[in-house]
């Protein structure tokens, strides 16, 4: 059942992380991080294995999401993805209406390379393409969560473009460095829809 549909940008997204609010920190058992692995023709899918978490408390554990070379027309999916610690959860992901690449993402998994350089994208608003979709399975229809999404900082990623209807929560846009960005939202109820660009 999907309970959650959101969304993105024409911009590519590297990766996201699902939370259940925090007011005193993260606990990684109730954290999901999902890696999109886009490919060129010639490269291997590389999943982000950090040694510390990017953001405090979400803990080591990513899911790696595969996105194929092509027009970005694709729909992507994981289910029953792990959380931060590693341990079992319900909750899945679904990605419309995307393509993958990989600008030298590199093969070492414990980079940050190896989560922000390999990511979906779509060129909506362009003639003839659809606005990508990505939908949170797995929560309850009362869930209120944070949502954070990994991106390559720049022209043409413009994530500030990004808010939850009816209510905006994004929090600051965090530049961690190499040209690398985290886009928080907090306090999202689980039936919000994420805009761009309007």
């Amino acid at each position: 059942m999907r309970l959650k549909r959101e969304t993105v940008t024409a911009l590519a997204i590297a990766a996201l992380c699902v939370a259940a609010t925090a007011q005193a920190g993260y606990m990684p058992e109730n954290v999901v991080n999902v890696d999109f692995n886009g490919r060129d023709d010639d490269d291997t899918p590389l999943t982000y294995a950090p040694t510390t978490a990017l953001i405090p408390g979400s803990g080591t554990t990513w899911n790696g999401i595969v996105i194929q070379p092509a027009n970005p027309t694709q729909t992507v999916s994981g289910t029953n993805l792990l959380n931060g610690n590693g341990g079992a959860t319900t909750i899945g992901v679904s990605l419309a209406n995307v393509g993958g690449d990989n600008n030298n993402a590199g093969t070492d998994a414990a980079n940050n390379d190896a989560l922000f350089r390999d990511y979906a994208y779509s060129y909506y608003p362009d003639a003839g393409y659809v606005i990508p979709t990505l939908t949170i399975s797995g929560l309850s229809p009362y869930a209120v969560v944070d949502v954070a999404f990994y991106e390559q900082l720049g022209a043409g990623n413009p994530l500030s473009a990004v808010y939850f209807v009816p209510s905006s929560a994004a929090g600051t846009l965090v530049d961690i460095g190499n040209g690398y960005g985290i886009l928080p939202f907090y306090g999202v109820q689980a039936n919000n829809l994420l805009k761009c660009c309007s």
